[in-house]
């Protein structure tokens, strides 16, 4: 591992430092939002879940023309121009409080994180070893893990730190991740890139079918992760009567060991298989999943909340990786985007549909119906790309 990790190109690295940079800023952005808008604002956690799911049907109609634009202007430029649209939509939901407002600049931040999104796989596919793929996969994820935690951890130490009212220095933490993502931008800038001549279309892509089955999966994790996932910190706050530095140290800790766990997704992978160890991973963390819903006691759900976090992540980079090393050079930026829509679209609805029930004090539903979506995408997978890995 070591030698494939000494043989990351200057932009896999330079790619590397500003994704430790953007976590970290959103990490602490993202930890105190929530609590923000329904403590600070004093809103209901049903406008949350309609002002979380603008970013993700942003990002859901915005999947396609984002990898449309990467092929045009080259992936440096749309990691760029997301990375800014991301700090300057985070800043407009600082500075704004009227509920149209921030749903339009929470749409804004999915549209960015899109352009992200969608340009990365192909970008750290483009600059990577075949060999070195899953590797360079799992060290981005991990450092982005990584960032979270310390973000966490951060976000819920320094609104008790601050002078002023309880809004103001949420208010305060949030601007601070704001500027480190801001930040991140500048490694971005001394990237080089070779441009290619690649059209995104849906034309292009001949494994419809493959893409058929990736696009389902994915539907159903993304539809279960938007109804737990955005609101861990409103259920430790509400449900479990935790404090803002509890719940930051608890994102902390289950950051630093899904870093850990995402370290360990390339050997896993090279041992048991990409398929194999990502529907045993996603299987695993189901048992922790339940326990998070059902369990009297913080210490409890924290250890449930840390065991899931990590099973569920530790296929990521396998899963991402999988999904390029099937599609052609050219095919990659469609599926990616295709793939994208379907995930953010379903979490958009599952979103408003968690608020809902969140709203009506049901807490523990949401946990349930994340349970069945996990468990039938893991089968689908297994029997959809089983075969498939053998030609590999």
């Amino acid at each position: 591992m070591l030698d494939e990790l000494r043989s990351f190109s200057r932009n896999a690295a330079l790619f590397l430092v500003s994704v430790s940079i953007s976590s970290v800023g959103t990490g602490i952005f993202y930890l105190v939002f929530n609590i923000y808008v329904t403590e600070g604002l004093h809103y209901s956690e049903y406008f949350l879940g309609v002002l979380l799911s603008a970013s993700s049907i942003s990002a859901a109609v915005f999947s396609l023309p984002g990898g449309i634009l990467g092929d045009r202007v080259g992936r440096k430029r749309c990691i760029i121009l997301g990375t800014a649209i991301v700090a300057l939509s985070m800043g407009g939901l600082i500075r704004f409080t009227s509920q149209t407002v921030l749903v339009a600049m929470n749409a804004l931040l999915g549209f960015g994180s899109t352009l992200n999104y969608v340009s990365f796989a192909p970008f750290m596919m483009e600059n990577a070893t075949q060999k070195g793929r899953v590797h360079l996969f799992s060290v981005q994820a991990a450092l982005n893990i990584l960032g979270y935690t310390l973000g966490a951890y951060l976000g819920g130490t320094f609104p008790s730190l601050l002078n002023g009212d309880q809004t103001g220095a949420l208010r305060t933490t949030l601007l601070i991740g704001m500027l480190l993502c801001c930040t991140a931008v500048f490694p971005l800038l001394m990237l080089q890139e070779e441009r290619k001549r690649t059209m995104f279309s849906t034309r292009i892509v001949v494994s419809r079918a493959l893409l058929k089955r990736f696009l389902i999966t994915n539907v159903l994790i993304g539809f279960g992760a938007g109804l737990i996932v955005p609101f861990f910190n409103i259920f430790f706050r509400v449900r479990m009567q935790a404090s803002m530095e509890v719940i930051g140290l608890i994102f902390a800790i289950g950051n630093v060991t899904m870093g850990i766990a995402t370290f360990v997704a390339a050997p896993l992978a090279s041992r048991w298989g990409k398929v194999r160890s990502i529907v045993l991973t996603e299987l695993g963390s189901l048992p922790f999943l339940l326990m998070i819903a059902y369990s009297p006691r913080l210490e409890l759900v924290t250890v449930g909340f840390i065991a899931r976090g990590a099973l569920m992540n530790m296929g990521n980079p396998i899963s991402s990786a999988f999904l390029m090393e099937n599609m052609k050079e050219e095919e990659r930026a469609t599926a990616n985007g295709i793939v994208m829509a379907g995930w953010n679209g379903s979490w958009a609805v599952s979103n408003v549909a968690a608020g809902n029930l969140m709203s009506r004090g049901m807490y523990e539903l949401p946990f349930l119906i994340t349970s069945a979506l996990y468990t039938i995408s893991s089968v689908l997978y297994y029997v959809f790309f089983r075969s498939l890995e053998k030609t590999h």
